[in-house]
């Protein structure tokens, strides 16, 4: 809203412009205006009139609660039988009663209004824990967020795995060295020593996975 005194102001500005031989809508663009809103701003008389949104009678909507509907909304909601229920509850067993006192918005809405709209029930609040009170009791040998000592077991093991495969394989390679050929052994040795990186890779890449968890 402009006020009454900021209208004059930029009508007299515009009027300065439009009699040095500017056209209205080049004035009213450089005071980022437009045409109809300086319009409107005119009363019949020609000058300038004030906002009258202020002032403007804006009448209730016909819907509205009363003092009274909101006072019984709130003695509904506290009574012994919906103390510990929320609204999404209490609408549903009325309903059911064949009563209606109002929607569920709009008991929100009162207890809020009322500062009622808490935590409803008998039973206290469950305490949280704070993230980093829960890393603290883990203490130095925790596995990070998703990590188990289970889980991390599983991943190891394929890594034992692959690098008993590859010494049994090496065993193997060098046991049918002098009855297989020089060719047959290569390859033996050089399946072993890659199932050997592999494992390596993968115990590694658990480390790093340990050690980047916060």
């Amino acid at each position: 809203m402009t006020p009454a005194q900021d209208r004059q102001h930029i009508a007299a500005l515009i009027d300065e412009a439009t009699a040095a031989g500017a056209s209205l809508a080049a004035a009213c663009a450089v005071l980022d205006l437009s045409p109809r809103t300086l319009q409107r701003w005119q009363d019949p008389s020609g000058g300038i009139c004030e906002d009258r949104r202020p002032d403007a009678a804006r009448p209730a909507p016909r819907n509205k609660l009363s003092e009274a509907e909101r006072d019984e909304i709130v003695a509904t909601c506290n009574a012994p039988e919906f103390a510990s229920l929320p609204p999404s509850q209490i609408v549903p067993c009325l309903a059911d009663q064949g009563k209606y006192i109002a929607s569920e918005s709009s008991m929100y809405r009162v207890l809020k209004e009322r500062r009622q709209n808490l935590r409803r029930g008998r039973a206290p609040p469950q305490a949280g824990r704070s993230r980093l009170r829960a890393s603290r009791q883990r203490g130095p040998a925790r596995s990070g967020p998703g990590i188990s000592p289970g889980c991390l077991g599983q991943w190891l093991a394929p890594s034992s795995t692959s690098i008993s495969s590859s010494t049994s394989s090496a065993g193997r390679s060098l046991a049918g060295r002098s009855t297989n050929g020089r060719q047959q052994s290569s390859q033996r040795r050089y399946s072993s020593v890659l199932s050997g990186r592999r494992a390596a890779s993968q115990a590694r890449w658990c480390c790093m996975r340990i050690m980047a968890a916060p």
